[in-house]
């Protein structure tokens, strides 16, 4: 099976410029006051990125290559549809339908992507039982509807090789993952264009002097670390009947789009917040592992539940955090959090009207002691000398190195024998804590933990 899934000019420049800064990066390693040669790995990654031809070049030309195509692709499209106002959505143009706002619809659904996900499967199925009037037909649909893409390994009968699900679908199970996810919300996102990135980071800043007169002015430098992300590939895999598909088609794409979705968030989640090390987490070690002793705020004596937690716990965890950080912090808790202790604290305030308290029903923004709140159910259970919420920087707590967009595959020919279409979707990414603190100092984030007694 081969994966013809395309990336837009949009996604290419990202690439560039992700390309640019990491060759930045390395050159601002042989400046400041920690100023170093380069080793050879990091001498010939910049002559790779740098040199006439090189990436960079390379990306460029990729990025003017695909303007033109989309550019191309849009008119034939514009004149072919002509001014098609379907039920779908609307007279969208190839442009409009990459970059429109998706608004939440059927539990957050886009009905758009939902019937081009049904419209897919549709097709797909219908071609792997030998019915392929009701293939064509589907195809047929799809080019009405506004889909650009419908490949297959060969040019005969559409079951005689893999389909790739086109990059509308694919985009949508990734608008969804961070729609239901937490990590995305909280992390600064690096688009990588290798397996690896070197990032540069601050860790000292210059020093500013009062000088007078013809005074000579005291030379400081910024200090920099790097920190490296390594990406690990993300699977999950599914089967279905093609009768299941072909006969509940428009759902069962609404479905599959969904249920991709949460599994891809859970699994980023999970490893952000649970992550030990192990290759269980792709190697990542997240919140409740990595922190430093420091930077966790130990509930009061007695305070062993939700429950039991008053406002100077919370303050007291605020205050932890470093000022440098606070500016973009937000909080990441479960919602049992909320409910059994910001809740009560809000209703026994005095201050907090029925508003207020209404700020925790699902999918509504919410703040707490000004800063925003994210909730995910991958947080430990809440139990003695547990963590029960963080408060995390999203310029220094946590990075996503992305590389490229997911991947959304189907074939009917995994399981041919049994009759059964396959689906899988794959991600390439790597999480990073880069400033967890230590013993004698907070980093960029913070834990409130129950007590232990």
């Amino acid at each position: 099976m081969v994966d013809f899934t395309k990336k837009n000019a949009r996604d290419l420049e990202a690439e560039r410029l992700a390309l640019i800064d990491e060759a930045d990066g390395i050159a601002r390693l042989r400046e400041g006051k920690n100023a170093r040669d380069l080793n050879d790995q990091e001498q010939a990654r910049f002559d790779e990125l740098t040199s006439d031809g090189g990436l960079i070049d390379q990306k460029a030309e990729e990025v003017d290559v695909q303007h033109r195509i989309e550019k191309n692709r849009d008119a034939q499209r514009a004149a072919k549809l002509g001014a098609y106002s379907g039920k779908v959505g609307g007279p969208y143009t190839g442009d409009q339908r990459r970059h429109r706002v998706v608004e939440p619809n059927n539990g957050g659904i886009d009905p758009q992507l939902a019937r081009l996900a049904g419209g897919y499967f549709t097709a797909i199925a219908a071609a792997a039982v030998g019915d392929y009037d009701k293939a064509d037909a589907a195809r047929g649909s799809l080019v009405q509807w506004g889909a650009s893409e419908f490949a297959t390994m060969t040019e005969g009968t559409p079951s005689a090789g893999g389909y790739i699900v086109p990059t509308p679908i694919a985009s949508e199970i990734e608008r969804r993952r961070d729609e239901v996810g937490v990590t995305s919300k909280v992390a600064r996102t690096f688009s990588m264009t290798s397996e690896s990135l070197t990032i540069p980071a601050e860790s000292g800043r210059p020093t500013t002097y009062i000088v007078g007169e013809g005074n000579s002015i005291t030379a400081s430098d910024a200090a920099l670390q790097t920190h490296m992300l390594t990406v690990k590939k993300r699977a999950s895999f599914l089967r279905s009947s093609p009768e299941f598909l072909a006969d509940a088609a428009g759902d069962a794409g609404a479905w599959i789009v969904d249920a991709m979705a949460y599994s891809a968030a859970e699994q980023m989640d999970s490893e952000l917040v649970n992550g030990d090390g192990t290759s269980t987490y792709g190697g990542i070690t997240g919140l409740v592992g990595g922190i430093g002793s420091a930077a966790v705020k130990d509930a009061d004596s007695g305070e062993t539940s939700l429950g039991l937690l008053d406002v100077e716990d919370w303050t007291g965890t605020i205050a932890l955090m470093p000022p440098k950080y606070l500016d973009d912090a937000a909080w990441v808790m479960p919602r049992a959090t909320w409910n059994n202790s910001c809740l009560p604290l809000m209703a026994n305030s005095g201050g907090a009207g029925f508003a207020s308290l209404m700020a925790g029903a699902p999918g509504t923004a919410v703040n707490w002691f000004g800063y925003p709140v994210h909730f995910t159910e991958q947080m430990p259970t809440a139990a003695v000398s547990t963590f029960v919420a963080f408060l995390v920087s999203k310029r220094h707590g946590v990075y996503l190195g992305d590389r490229g967009d997911m991947r959304v595959a189907v074939t009917d020919l995994e399981q041919f024998q049994n009759d059964l279409v396959s689906f899988k979707v794959t991600h390439r990414y790597d999480l990073l804590l880069p400033e967890p603190g230590n013993a004698d100092d907070a980093g960029s984030y913070v834990g409130l933990k129950l007590a232990a007694s």
